[in-house]
């Protein structure tokens, strides 16, 4: 098949270009052109479509969120309270799990990248801080 297609542009050179793109070009037709049930149509495919691609990116982009927040006990039943309070709660204790949001950077954005490098300096330099802090106090 891509023998055949070289062969054909060495041959035909220019009109063959010319004849595929009148070719492709014939798939395409605008949407105003449509009937109002094919626009519905097309519509909710790409609604499918888009919330199926947002899915996909979220949850390759909290992938370390998401196994950061795992429960580690195998059971996801609920656990006694083990409070020492004489105040009991009537209501049914669950497991909780809370999921917090992780900064994640845009391969495009270099001002998002340098926003959170800043932040991670930061964060690094109060915690030596903090821990000078203790090791004078001790």
């Amino acid at each position: 098949m891509r023998e055949n297609r070289e062969r054909e542009i060495e041959q035909l050179g220019d009109k063959w270009l010319k004849s595929e793109r009148r070719r492709v070009r014939s798939y395409f037709v605008p949407m105003a052109e449509l009937d109002d049930e094919k626009q519905m149509k097309i519509r909710e495919q790409n609604k499918i479509r888009q919330a199926r691609y947002r899915n996909k990116k979220k949850r390759s982009g909290n992938s370390e969120v998401a196994a950061a927040s795992i429960i580690t006990d195998e059971s996801n039943e609920p656990q006694p309270s083990t409070s020492k309070n004489a105040i009991t709660s009537t209501t049914s204790d669950t497991v909780l799990t809370v999921k917090l949001p992780c900064p994640t950077t845009s391969s495009k954005s270099t001002s998002g990248k340098k926003q959170a490098s800043r932040a991670l300096a930061r964060s690094y330099r109060n915690s030596r801080r903090q821990s000078r802090r203790f090791a004078e106090k001790t």
